[in-house]
């Protein structure tokens, strides 16, 4: 693998701001909704009403600590690989373009939810490699087994979304952007 660089700076950005939302006392195993509408989570009627900005914040944001854990882990596990495949600039710009497309679409979906997380973007991660396997610019040992271990988790994922705290339409939202982002780059990865 190459050196990446943007992936320890998202990590860190995520906890630090979770860090310091258990240090301001607003929880630490979850977080109250309104706390985190307050800080930044996306919601339909907030955006309309011009608070744009939403869609960029609610990224970094995270209900509680089973939410942060499982997204640290995930983005740093599929951002080494793609970052390292992508390039620094690409990623930095695959992330942000997915989680942004993670919250449109839940505006899109939800009437008053507040949504927050890094989901969207880390499936957005996912979008982007399983374009460029589909679109064959790797060799085939890394096909397989990557196509197995993202249908593993985006099914899972999808699955857990399917209950109460999830939000299935900014998954999908995030994971559709990358994979056009990669379908774009696919020619010259």
């Amino acid at each position: 693998l190459k050196e990446f660089y943007i992936i320890p700076i998202l990590l860190n950005l995520n906890l630090i701001i979770y860090i310091l939302m258990v240090l301001f006392g607003l929880g630490f195993i979850s977080f109250d909704t309104d706390d985190l509408f307050r800080l930044g989570g996306v919601e339909k009627d907030a955006v309309l009403d011009g608070d744009w900005w939403r869609l960029f914040t609610a990224m970094f944001l995270h209900g509680g600590l089973m939410h942060i854990l499982s997204n640290l882990f995930t983005l740093f596990f599929i951002g080494i690989f793609t970052e390292s495949i992508i390039g620094a600039k690409r990623f930095i710009t695959v992330y942000i373009l997915s989680g942004l497309g993670c919250s449109l679409a839940s505006i899109y979906w939800h009437d008053n939810t507040v949504s927050v997380g890094a989901s969207g973007a880390i499936f957005g991660l996912f979008g982007v490699m399983i374009a460029l396997i589909l679109l064959k610019a790797f060799s085939k040992k890394i096909d397989l087994g990557f196509l197995i271990m993202s249908s593993i988790f985006i099914g899972y994922n999808l699955l857990i979304g399917l209950f109460p705290n999830s939000d299935n339409a900014g998954h999908l939202g995030g994971l559709f952007t990358g994979f056009i982002f990669g379908i774009i780059i696919s020619s010259t990865v």
